[in-house]
């Protein structure tokens, strides 16, 4: 891989994992990266575990590495590399943390998900180390590593420790389950999975400099069954920070944005919004809906007949205080993994009102 902050950059994973659980197909999964940048000469790794334990699943992690300043993994690191090589498209934004984390999650009867989960960490805001491109010409389109000032690499903040707390729970109203001898494994819901999640920056434990407590609601369905008419899914998400004493910006609440012709497309993704820009650390409404008509229409056109082509139209909105209004359409075919989008997007911006832009949505993994 390739980035303007390490250069070329190596990644090299080694996991072992072993079956303890036939029944459910459970696995004891040990694992571990290491991430060594060629020009900036940083090497970080960490390692990681997942246990199973009836109910429970827990998670250790521990280690250092490089990782998005937006959280909702919205550019995959080959878009990244393919961007920044072809055209001088350095959109991911990094910056380097050593931490600590452990999460557990466990089902209550009535297939209620509880989820809890505490992370220690040391950021250091990291600056580009190289303008390379494939083309000379394209190496003035670098940008820096802060994406409020792309012209001068002007840290986006101090290093400090983070102690994070983060409490979910969820519930699908299935009460359809198949038992076995060791426990219920239940059955996906025809209803919607509702969450309620908050997040604690939990201020002068183990010298943390965080202070905030971010409150949010959801509810969310994908592939809801419309018989001959295809399928449904939706999305809605709404949270405030209730206190904002001090969010440092990998804290913010991220979007799922988008800026260049290929994308990792998900429900939740906006195609025409920056990756970074309308983070928020005040409170916001987001909403996506995505009707599959399952060739409802093109199965009456013999030439596309054979190709088996899924019409798709997307509808999606944004509401913060930064951002205002924000709203998007988006319709296009979908064949295998392979999508061609057109989206266009309505604002209170004037930046990304009426914007128009074709997008290749390709399924990575």
């Amino acid at each position: 891989m390739f980035n303007s902050v390490e250069g070329l950059a190596s990644n090299y994973s080694l996991g072992y994992s072993k079956q303890i659980d036939s029944t459910f197909n459970r696995y004891l999964d040990l694992y571990g990266h290491v991430r060594y940048g060629f020009k900036n000469k940083h090497l970080n790794g960490n390692i990681n575990a997942v246990i199973p334990i009836k109910n429970h699943t827990l998670y250790l992690s521990g280690g250092s590495d490089l990782v998005d300043l937006n959280d909702q993994g919205s550019l995959p690191v080959l878009f990244n590399t393919i961007a920044t090589l072809a055209v001088g498209g350095n959109h991911q934004k990094l910056y380097e943390k050593t931490f600590v984390s452990a999460r557990w999650r466990y089902t209550l009867p009535g297939n209620i998900n509880l989820d809890a989960s505490f992370e220690w960490s040391r950021r250091h805001w990291l600056p580009n180390s190289t303008n390379f491109t494939l083309w000379d010409s394209n190496s003035y389109k670098i940008t820096s590593n802060n994406p409020f000032n792309p012209n001068e690499d002007i840290p986006l903040f101090e290093d400090h420790n983070a102690s994070k707390l983060s409490l979910g729970l969820s519930y699908n109203f299935s009460n359809r389950y198949e038992s076995y001898p060791s426990g219920k494994r239940y059955l996906p819901s025809e209803y919607p999975t509702l969450s309620l999640n908050y997040t604690k920056g939990v201020n002068k434990v183990f010298g943390s400099d965080a202070d905030y407590d971010l409150l949010k609601v959801g509810v969310y369905k994908s592939g809801m069954g419309l018989g001959m008419y295809g399928t449904l899914s939706y999305a809605f998400n709404a949270g405030k920070f209730i206190n904002n004493n001090k969010v440092y910006y990998p804290d913010f609440k991220h979007f799922n944005g988008n800026e260049i012709l290929f994308v990792d497309q998900q429900l939740s993704s906006f195609l025409n919004l920056d990756y970074y820009q309308f983070s928020t650390k005040t409170n916001f409404v987001e909403m996506h809906t995505e009707y599959n008509m399952s060739g409802i229409l093109t199965s009456k056109i013999p030439l596309l007949r054979k190709l088996k082509l899924e019409e798709i139209v997307g509808l999606h909105y944004l509401h913060t205080p930064e951002l205002k209004q924000y709203g998007e359409v988006h319709l296009g075919f979908q064949w295998k993994l392979l999508r061609v989008i057109y989206a266009h997007s309505m604002s209170d911006q004037p930046l990304l009102d009426k914007k128009n832009t074709i997008r290749v949505g390709i399924k990575l993994f």
